[in-house]
């Protein structure tokens, strides 16, 4: 715009010369003078580097005044005229461009955007990919298991037993004075079968378990051996025996507190076991009461399972049937089976360890039992004991079979110390029956914070499912993320060892974090790694790029507002109304006061007069502007400069005149057309609101050339309205377009 309006002011000003008579020498030096100010104006108020090549033009312009020939001087104006214009054009177009589409800063320092960084082996996987590995490691705790049991029970080798029947006492059961009275049958094993009774002299019900069948060297052992075993383990869990002797027919008998309550087995078999979990393992824990002692009295079962325990009817726990039990040490040799000399396989197959199986008799020992117990534990939480439907000839084709605990419905940590215990690798068992005890009564203890550690894991599941979709809600994902959270603290709260808990904590305060830093919310995404209980190298490294990137675009935007302050023509705008009042009104005065003298005969006006004038005004202006330059902004202080300069070339403009000898009237005609070119150019550069400036000053010129005998009243009324008018055009103007405004990248946010 400013190009064209100074095309169309050359063209203007040239029809006005031919208007007023000038010789087209003289018509074309005015227009090169008023063009290269201009020009020179343009250049100071865009800022646009030209200032050397527009001074330039002006001074080989303005040396046209000098004489000489003209020709030369008007040729070589010509040449810096078009130069300066070129150039200018050139560095306008280039600036403009670099403006409209700025590129993205690159080089050392400046990181790239996050979605192009490089995949790397240390960064975590993706959302969809944690998922999948949450669910494998997380996942459903099992499927269908068999529980068909069968009891297989291994060849038994005749041992002498340690005392001979014969040498028992006798209890009468028959007959008048007997001690003992038999009555039903209760139940009934391989190798033996039990009797209620009573002991009569003490009206005391009693057991009383014989050998079967009889006579057999191998069950009369057997019972023998047990009688040995009950008596060597006073323990509460442990039925007592009273006597041990032979009936009438020499068949020998075992004499035990009479127990009323139920199989553990058959309360177990209820599918509502899981209701009473709690009452189940307390008797669990009984047992493991009564096989750790019997360990420190060096015995071990090897026949434990639920239809071996007995749980009375006041809740009292009996571990039953001793007869395989066998010796760890020297002391009950004679008496027991010592382990070492084992064999053969013996046990109830879908029970049996591995070195059960395989009769390795050097194995056998404490963890023998820890095994066991691990497969009573296993029908507690499966209902089928660890190798269900296996016959004896299976477990000796495969002893070292791995038993998986597959129990959907029991808690995740019980199923881990099943799963231990039935490892087989003895080595790799519980140390012993108590420290198995410890971790069920442990897992009693804090199973608040399980459970919570239970329920929260399944927040941190659905929290990287719902991450690994394209656009996840913000409320969801918060929600998840802080209903996770909270259950972890109060879990660790509850239980500060809680590893599960821990560990889910560390997961879901990373998989917010990186999602904070996804979403470029770095006080969230540094809150939540501040939190991590282990330090995170990767996301702390993605923190310190989101910081990076954050400090460099806040810069960009104290950059953009500055540029948005520099260009706020609001700033000072009633100062520039009153200094246009002033202005105007010094050069009406002035007028006035010339046509008052020339009126009264005191003085006739030239241009010594204008020159004056004017060169006064430019300096009024350029004192202005210094004194104001540090408390004004960058748009005042060029508007400044672009009225001094103007001002400046109007100066030039009157010597020209006066210099090629043309008519004063005529020459303010020129002054007045050169100043409505500068208001119009200084609309296209500023704002519309300036153009009846340069309407006023367009109609004064016109109307000198037409009524020059109005000189006085013309130049009056032009100065005061033009002036008038850019008093009230300086109090409305809050931006300059001379400035253009940043534009985004397409596709990108706004800076601010």
């Amino acid at each position: 715009r400013a190009v064209q309006i100074a095309l169309a002011a050359g063209a203007i000003m040239l029809l006005f010369g031919w208007w007023g008579g000038l010789a087209l020498g003289d018509a074309v030096t005015v227009i090169m003078v008023g063009m290269a100010g201009m020009l020179t104006a343009t250049s100071i108020a865009l800022s646009l580097r030209l200032r050397v090549a527009s001074v330039s033009a002006f001074v080989a312009v303005a040396a046209l005044l000098l004489p000489g020939p003209r020709a030369l001087w008007l040729f070589l104006a010509l040449v810096a005229v078009v130069v300066a214009v070129v150039k200018g054009l050139r560095r306008l177009v280039r600036e403009v461009a670099d403006e409209a589409s700025p590129e993205e800063p690159v080089g050392p320092g400046v990181p790239p955007p996050l979605s192009s960084l490089p995949e790397r082996r240390d960064t975590p996987p993706p959302p969809h990919e944690e998922a999948a590995t949450w669910r494998e490691s997380h996942g459903p705790r099992g499927t269908e298991l068999m529980v068909e049991e069968r009891r297989t029970e291994g060849p038994v080798v005749e041992r002498p037993p340690w005392v001979e029947v014969s040498e028992l006492p006798v209890i009468h059961t028959a007959g008048a004075g007997s001690r003992l009275r038999l009555e039903g049958e209760m139940g009934r094993g391989g190798m033996g079968k039990v009797h209620a009774g009573l002991e009569i002299p003490l009206r005391r019900r009693v057991a009383v378990k014989t050998a079967a069948p009889e006579g057999s060297p191998a069950a009369t052992a057997a019972l023998l051996r047990e009688a040995y075993v009950a008596g060597l383990l006073d323990h509460p869990n442990v039925v007592p025996v009273h006597v041990l002797g032979r009936d009438d027919r020499g068949q020998p008998l075992l004499v035990m507190k009479y127990v009323e309550g139920t199989r553990w087995s058959t309360a177990l078999a209820s599918p509502d076991r899981f209701a009473r979990l709690d009452h189940h393992l307390g008797i669990f824990m009984q047992v493991c009461h009564a096989i750790d002692y019997a360990h420190h009295r060096g015995i071990v079962h090897r026949d434990i399972k639920a239809s071996n325990v007995m749980v009375g009817a006041f809740g009292e726990v009996q571990v039953l049937d001793w007869g395989l039990a066998a010796a760890l040490g020297d002391e009950h040799r004679g008496v027991l089976p010592l382990t070492s000399d084992i064999a053969v396989p013996e046990g109830t197959a879908a029970y049996m360890a591995p070195e059960m199986v395989r009769a390795d008799g050097g194995a056998i020992g404490v963890a023998t039992d820890v095994y066991l117990l691990g497969g009573l534990l296993h029908f507690l939480l499966t209902g089928a004991p660890p190798h269900a439907g296996c016959s004896l000839a299976d477990r000796v084709a495969d002893p070292s079979q791995v038993v998986r605990v597959v129990a959907p419905r029991a808690p995740r940590e019980l199923a881990a110390i099943c799963a231990r215990a039935l490892d087989p690798n003895p080595r790799a068992r519980y140390g012993s029956a108590a420290a198995m005890r410890e971790a069920v009564a442990s897992y009693l203890e804090h199973r608040a914070s399980l459970e919570l550690t239970v329920s929260a894991l399944s927040r941190v599941s659905a929290l990287a499912e719902l991450l690994a979709s394209p656009d996840p809600p913000p409320g969801e994902v918060n929600a998840l993320s802080l209903e996770a959270r909270f259950g972890f603290r109060e879990a660790l709260r509850i239980w500060p060892d809680n590893h599960r808990a821990q560990a889910g904590l560390q997961r879901v305060l990373e998989l917010a974090c990186r999602y904070a830093i996804e979403r470029g919310d770095e006080e969230a995404g540094r809150a939540l790694y501040l939190a991590l209980p282990e330090p995170n190298p990767v996301l702390e490294q993605r923190l310190d790029d989101l910081a990076r990137e954050r400090r460099e675009r806040d810069a960009r935007v104290r950059e953009l507002e500055a540029l948005r302050q520099g260009v706020d023509l609001a700033v000072d705008k009633r100062s520039r109304m009153w200094g246009a009042v002033v202005l105007g009104g010094l050069v009406v005065v002035a007028v006035a006061g010339l046509t008052a003298a020339r009126l009264l005969g005191l003085h006739e006006a030239g241009y010594v007069d204008a020159v004056v004038i004017v060169a006064l005004t430019t300096i009024l202006n350029g004192y202005l502007q210094l004194s104001q330059r540090s408390r004004t902004n960058e748009a005042n202080v060029r508007l400044h400069r672009f009225l001094v300069t103007c001002l400046f070339a109007a100066t030039v403009h009157l010597l020209a005149c006066w210099r090629l000898g043309v008519g004063f009237t005529f020459g303010l005609a020129l002054l007045m057309l050169l100043f409505a070119v500068m208001a119009f150019l200084s609309a296209a550069l500023m704002s519309w609101l300036v153009v009846p400036t340069g309407a006023c000053f367009l109609l004064a010129a016109s109307a000198l050339m037409i009524w020059p005998e109005l000189r006085p009243l013309l130049l009056i009324a032009g100065f005061g309205l033009a002036f008038g008018s850019l008093a009230v055009a300086a109090r409305f103007i809050e931006s300059a377009t001379w400035w253009p405004e940043p534009r985004a990248k397409a596709g990108s946010r706004p800076p601010c």
